[in-house]
């Protein structure tokens, strides 16, 4: 094994460990714990993720490659139309959110009182909001965008819509299938966002 395959592995495993871990304990992973558990010391994690932060956010990219989410997001990046980058949007993070409820509920409930954690968790939602405000200019191109929105509230409003605490209302709580929110948040942003 070449030392950059040996690097390369000894990565993977702490982000395994950190994604294991975070959705397991939440809170309490340290970094001195993700090292023990991936069998390496304190500093190898130090070398490959110099911050806390860094290592949060790479986990979670690491989750989103692991369930293939720029895959998912091919039909909808290659969409003729606004509405149907809107639909194909839709059920992409729909499919996705099971998958990484997890993770990003973990992130959710340490960011108010973890930085690092907090700079994870909204660097994912940004990522999201990206994806709003394309479909939203894409609708404006279309000459389809509700005229009584403008680009900005059109994006706004699909970002909270779509915000991670109305699925886990709606599919945890609610007891939805993930085809109901899908179709459901299909029906209720064209109806808002499209004239």
């Amino acid at each position: 094994m070449t030392s950059d395959t040996k690097s390369d592995a000894t990565k993977e495993k702490i982000l395994q460990v950190t994604w294991k871990m975070l959705e397991n304990k939440g809170n309490t992973v340290r970094m001195s714990d993700i090292a023990k558990q991936a069998g390496v010391s304190r500093q190898a994690v130090y070398n490959y993720y110099p911050s806390r932060a860094q290592l949060l956010i790479e986990t979670t990219k690491y989750a989103g490659d692991y369930y293939k989410i720029d895959e998912r997001l091919i039909p909808s990046r290659q969409a003729r139309s606004g509405l149907e980058r809107l639909n194909n949007y839709i059920e992409a993070w729909g499919g996705f959110l099971p998958l990484v409820f997890p993770i990003l509920n973990a992130l959710r409930a340490m960011k108010d009182s973890d930085e690092a954690a907090e700079q994870a968790y909204h660097n994912r939602m940004a990522a999201m909001r990206e994806g709003c405000q394309t479909i939203a200019e894409q609708l404006q191109i279309d000459g389809q965008l509700n005229p009584k929105l403008s680009l900005k509230q059109a994006v706004d409003l699909l970002f909270s819509t779509l915000w991670i605490d109305h699925w886990e209302r709606l599919v945890k709580d609610g007891g939805w299938s993930d085809n109901d929110y899908i179709q459901q948040m299909k029906t209720l942003c064209t109806a808002f966002l499209t004239a």
